[in-house]
């Protein structure tokens, strides 16, 4: 079994890339991104997709994939905006 130890060293290194003013806007970032999904929407127009596509419904498909486009748009900003550094 292997045991990770961490020495001092290895703890300053990772706080000094640890501002906590990065880290709460981050968690804000995804705060945001998470609250601002509309959840019951997107899990309905998951379900109509394959509902719209199996019918050959082609300009209902492309409608509700619009839609699930515009409704994930916040956790595409969200995604974009995190600092991966």
């Amino acid at each position: 079994m292997h045991e990770h130890k961490f020495t001092i060293t290895g703890y300053s290194q990772v706080l000094s890339v640890l501002k906590p003013t990065v880290v709460v806007d981050q968690v804000r970032n995804i705060a945001i991104g998470v609250s601002s999904l509309d959840i019951p929407g997107i899990l309905a127009n998951l379900a109509l997709l394959p509902q719209k596509v199996a019918a050959l419904d082609a300009q209902g498909a492309h409608k509700v994939a619009g839609d699930l486009n515009n409704q994930f748009s916040p956790l595409v900003k969200m995604a974009a905006d995190v600092d991966l550094t």
